[in-house]
């Protein structure tokens, strides 16, 4: 079954709940140009590995982390 199209937005808000991103409100303008910038499957694909505390066939739980420590490690890949 294929995903949703989710708006930037939605993408944020779901990086926030789903990822575990803490993202601050200084730190919107930055994460929208990330995400315009780049595909959200690469970008979250790459620090699921890293940022992964529990990984089950549709459960999976990440390390709460500040967006750019995400950014840098996409960077850095």
């Amino acid at each position: 079954m294929m995903s949703p199209y989710l708006n930037v937005t939605d993408t944020i808000i779901h990086l926030v709940v789903d990822k575990s991103l803490m993202i601050g409100r200084s730190d919107l303008p930055l994460v929208k140009k990330v995400i315009r910038d780049n595909n959200y499957r690469n970008f979250v694909g790459c620090s699921k590995i890293k940022q992964a505390e529990f990984f089950e066939l549709n459960l999976k739980m990440y390390k709460t982390a500040p967006f750019d420590e995400w950014c840098d490690y996409f960077a850095m890949d």
